[in-house]
C-alpha cells in the first residue's frame, strides 16, 4: 500500500511513515524523511524550549510526574505507575507526608530545593507501585536516604541524642 506524502508531495510506501492512530491508515501524513527535516528546524529555532517552558508552568504537577517516572526508569528500577494516576496524586498532595511541611509546585527549571516534591519509596527493595510511594519533600527523601521509616526515625532520634549532650 502507498501513500502521499503532504510535505514533499511524493507517493511512498506506508512503511515510509511514521505510526499515528489519529490519521488515515494509520499513518501520519508526512514522511519520515521530511518529519526529520521538520523537527530538527523545529528544535533548532528553540521554539521547543518555549513550548516546555509554558507547560512547565501552567502543568507543573503532569511535568512533575512524567519527568519522576521516567527518571525512575531510567535509573534501572521497575515502574508500575501511570504517569497519570502519579499527576492526580500530585495535585492532592500539598504536604510532605513525612515532615507535614507545605510542598513548593513553582517550576524552579530543574533545580530542587528543600521544598520541592519528591517520591520517596516506603520499601526500598520493591518496585514502584503507587501503594509503594509517597510525595514528600526533597529535604526528607534526601535525609531518609535508603532507610526505611522505622530506621529513619531511630537515626533523628541518634542525631537528637547526640546533639542535646
Amino acid at each position: 500500500m502507498e501513500k502521499l506524502c503532504t510535505k514533499c508531495g511524493r507517493t511512498l510506501p506506508v512503511k515510509c511513515f511514521n505510526k499515528s492512530k489519529g490519521h488515515l491508515y494509520g499513518v501520519s501524513s508526512q514522511c519520515k524523511d521530511c518529519w526529520k527535516v521538520y523537527t530538527k528546524r523545529y528544535y533548532a529555532s528553540g521554539k521547543a524550549r518555549v513550548v516546555f517552558r509554558k507547560r512547565r508552568v501552567a502543568h507543573p504537577h503532569w511535568v512533575w510526574s512524567t519527568q519522576t517516572v521516567t527518571s525512575h526508569r531510567k535509573y534501572g528500577l521497575e515502574v508500575l505507575i501511570d504517569p497519570r494516576e502519579l499527576e492526580k496524586r500530585a495535585r492532592e498532595a500539598r504536604f510532605c507526608a513525612i515532615c507535614g511541611g507545605e510542598l513548593d509546585w513553582t517550576p524552579l527549571r530543574g533545580k530542587t530545593h528543600n521544598d520541592t516534591p519528591s517520591l520517596d519509596r516506603i520499601d526500598n527493595t520493591s518496585t514502584l507501585t503507587l501503594e509503594n510511594t509517597q510525595i514528600v519533600c526533597h529535604l526528607c527523601n534526601r535525609t531518609k536516604n535508603n532507610r526505611t521509616m522505622k530506621e529513619s526515625i531511630k537515626y533523628c532520634e541518634r542525631v537528637i541524642e547526640y546533639r542535646s549532650k
